[in-house]
């Protein structure tokens, strides 16, 4: 089953999807720690995580599918 980006923006605004991302920066931020002049490449719909790794002044980025579809 292949889910496109719409589906996936939709699950991450309702209240589990926020919890989850919630729960997912936060193992990022224990894990990874400083990452400051680092660079992180993410593969899938990653976007939203590695904002949190640009802020903390890492550099990011991300692949995603052709047929996912685009975000900016």
């Amino acid at each position: 089953m292949f889910v496109d980006l719409s589906t996936i923006q939709i699950f991450y605004e309702s209240l589990f999807g926020k919890t989850l991302h919630k729960s997912i920066n936060n193992a990022f931020s224990e894990r990874w720690g400083n990452v400051f002049g680092c660079t992180v490449l993410g593969l899938g719909f990653i976007s939203p995580f590695l904002k949190t790794i640009s802020k903390k002044g890492g550099y990011s980025v991300f692949l995603m599918p052709p047929r996912l579809g685009v975000c900016h």
